[in-house]
């Protein structure tokens, strides 16, 4: 397989894991231990739960346990009784970055291959209605001959963490260290706590030095560190616009896919190759799209026990705006949460 290629299907892998977890949002919220109002399993209490009554409790939790029936919108009923899952044109992406040492040449293959990406997204293929091959290309999503793959996307948020999470209690990865030299000048970015990302990288000629900076589309205020696709927003100056029925808050929507390819690919070299070497793919993700509640911090006492501190409402936060898929009407809140105080060795998880 090429390096386009590799880099496409390990992004395949992940779009197809929110695709799930989209599908499996649009019905009843899911309960993490019990009620928003009563401690569940262990102590654990609501992750989220559908906004409605005064505390955010949706009406009509009969239907919690009721199953889900996959059918199109536009038959105007479930027909099973159960929570109607139905299709979105918003796609959500987060893409998930291991910024070690040994990843540079990595990070080039994804680079070169986001176009295609996003153009794929975009841009459908053209195919035979009838036997369904492919037979052309689309232009802005209009297909000369055949019909669309797909509907094309036309609202996409698109958002980038990394696999460095730190010294989790242990006596690597300083969260504050800097880059080895000639780098020395730039933050290592040991711990980026699977918050969003939204730094650039600019290397001088011949890699003798870097100097990092803020990509501007990505950091709004307030700040949703993420890319926001909206084409149908009204034209202004430099592919973006402030108006045209975009979403509110989320930032200055991005028209032309050339401005969203740039920027995707500041993203990724803005993730940098100096990060922890205690690489945390899988924790990081799910860290931001899964666990209901992330830590805060790691406390080490007596220097052999660590326990979780606290709640990351950063994470929360972010990825209530970054997730579009919502239970009941696309809205969720996070209620309360207790847990139990995990006692791990430092540097080391208990498992959940």
């Amino acid at each position: 397989m090429t390096g386009k290629g590799l880099a496409l299907g390990w992004l395949a892998v992940g779009l197809s894991a929110l695709a799930a977890m989209g599908s499996a949002c649009s019905g009843h919220a899911p309960e993490f231990g019990g009620t928003s109002d009563s401690g569940g399993p262990d102590g654990v209490g609501t992750a989220f739960a559908p906004e409605g009554g005064a505390d955010g409790a949706g009406a009509g939790d009969a239907q919690s346990d009721a199953p889900f029936h996959l059918t199109d919108a536009s038959a105007g009923s479930s027909g099973g009784g159960g929570p109607m899952l139905t299709t979105s044109g918003k796609v959500d992406i987060l893409i998930d970055i291991d910024n070690s040492a040994s990843m540079g040449d990595k990070q080039a293959y994804l680079r070169a291959a986001i176009p295609d990406l996003i153009d794929g997204l975009v841009n459908p293929s053209c195919v035979d209605a009838t036997t369904g091959a492919y037979v052309g290309a689309s232009v802005d999503g209009v297909c000369s001959k055949g019909v669309l793959e797909y509907p094309p996307v036309r609202d996409m948020h698109i958002a980038l963490i990394t696999s460095s999470l730190g010294p989790r209690g242990g006596d690597a990865c300083n969260a504050a260290a800097f880059a080895q030299p000639p780098f020395s000048n730039v933050l290592a970015h040991n711990d980026d706590q699977a918050h969003l990302v939204n730094r650039t990288l600019t290397y001088a000629d011949g890699g003798a030095s870097a100097v990092e900076g803020t990509l501007a589309d990505a950091a709004p205020t307030p700040a949703d560190e993420f890319l926001y696709w909206f084409p149908g927003a009204a034209a202004q100056d430099g592919g973006v616009s402030t108006d045209g029925g975009a979403e509110a808050g989320v930032g200055t929507p991005l028209l032309t896919t050339q401005r969203v390819e740039g920027d995707l690919a500041q993203l990724v070299e803005g993730a940098g190759v100096f990060g922890c070497g205690i690489e945390s793919q899988l924790e990081s993700w799910y860290r931001f799209l899964v666990q209901p509640d992330p830590y805060a911090s790691i406390a080490v006492s007596a220097g052999t026990q660590a326990s979780w501190v606290g709640l990351d409402t950063t994470i929360l936060q972010q990825r209530h705006d970054l997730i579009r898929a919502r239970p009941r009407a696309s809205r969720a809140r996070w209620g309360p949460i207790r847990r139990p105080t995990a006692i791990a060795s430092p540097g080391r998880r208990t498992p959940r």
